[in-house]
C-alpha cells in the first residue's frame, strides 16, 4: 500500500503566522511531502524552516484535507472530513514553532504503519 500526502508546507503559511511573512525572511523545505511506504512500515519526513530576518516568527500548524476544485484550485477541509483523508495517520513533531532570526528548526512529519 502506498501513502501519497501532500502537506503542502504543512499549510503553515496560511495558518497563524502572527506577523506578515516576508518571502526573504522565512524559507521551508522541502514544501511538499510524500509518504511512500509499505503496510506496517513507520515512515519519517522532515521539513526545515529558515528565519533570515530580523524578527522572530511563531507559526502554529496542523493538517488539513484538501482537494481540487473544477479549475484546479485548492479547497481545504478540517483533517478527517473526506473520505480518502489519511490525516490522522501523521503525527507533527511540534504543532506550536516559534523561530528566532538567524535560527533553522526541523519540523518531523511522521506517519506511522498500520
Amino acid at each position: 500500500m502506498r501513502f501519497r500526502t501532500d502537506i503542502l508546507l504543512l499549510v503553515l503559511i496560511g495558518l497563524g503566522v502572527n506577523q506578515p511573512v516576508k518571502a526573504q525572511a522565512i524559507s521551508f523545505s522541502p514544501t511538499r511531502l510524500f509518504f511512500k511506504g509499505n503496510p506496517g512500515e513507520t515512515l519519517t519526513e522532515t521539513i526545515t524552516i529558515s528565519n533570515s530576518g530580523k524578527e522572530p516568527y511563531e507559526f502554529i500548524t496542523s493538517i488539513q484535507d484538501w482537494k481540487r476544485d473544477s479549475l484546479g484550485n485548492k479547497i481545504y477541509f478540517p483533517m478527517g472530513t473526506l473520505a480518502s483523508s489519511n490525516g490522522r495517520n501523521i503525527r507533527l513533531s511540534s504543532t506550536n514553532i516559534k523561530i528566532n532570526p538567524g535560527e533553522k528548526k526541523e519540523l518531523y512529519n511522521q506517519h506511522p504503519g498500520a
